[in-house]
Formats: structure tokens, sequence, C-alpha cells
């Protein structure tokens, strides 16, 4: 017995029965999802190295968060981490730190917009 989601109201769903528990969908016919890479419009995008955020993010605050596909996020900790810095170095020390662990938290900008668009053609 495995688990299938649900096309209309993505709930998970046992794959033995005809309609959805929660919204009372027919579940019909189960396919896999189609996965196409590089093939014009609808690729998957490749997504940014978790890695290489963390680094860009140690050597100037925020650059890791514009990395990942956030570019005004990143932009708002560098002006904040600067700022910190200025004021003092112990706080710009610790938003620096902030910053860096956020990259290494969130999920990319690209992984976001991949996860939609297989939720969204994993019947057609």
């Amino acid at each position: 017995m495995g688990i299938v989601y649900c096309a209309n109201c993505e709930g998970k769903c046992s794959d033995q029965i005809l309609q959805c528990p929660h919204c009372g969908h027919p579940l019909g016919e189960i396919t896999p999802p189609k996965i196409i890479y590089n093939t014009g419009f609808a690729a998957l995008e490749r997504e940014p190295s978790i890695f290489i955020a963390f680094i860009l993010s140690i050597f100037i605050p925020g650059l890791g968060q514009m990395y990942k596909g956030y570019p005004l996020t990143g932009i708002a900790w560098f002006i904040i981490t600067i700022a910190g810095y200025a004021a003092l170095v112990t706080p710009g020390a610790v938003l620096h730190l902030v910053c860096v662990m956020g990259t290494l938290c969130d999920e990319s900008a690209a992984a976001k917009r991949n996860r939609k668009y297989i939720r969204k053609n994993i019947n057609n």
C-alpha cells in the first residue's frame, strides 16, 4: 500500500481508495510525476548550492541570499550588518553570524519553483 497525493487538495491518500478522504475528489489513475530536464520552457531549474551560499555570506553579508534567489533579502542583510559593524563590532559580528546561518536554513527560490512545477504537472 502506497501513499499518493490528491490532485485537488494535495492531501495524502492511500493508493487503494477511489476518492480523497479530505475533499472527495476522485483519485482515478495515478501516474508518476513527469520530471523534465533541459528541454526548453518545461525544464526544472538547477538549485543553488547551500555550501556556496554559506561561503559567499561569510565574505560579504547577504551575498549568499542573493545567490539563492533572494536579492532584496540579501541587500537588506548587507545594509543591516554593515550598520551593526558601524555601531559596534559585536552587534555587527552577531548580525553577520545570523546572516551566514540563514543561508543554511532557508531553501532556495529555485527549489520552491521546482516543487511547484512538479506538483502542477504530476497528473499531466
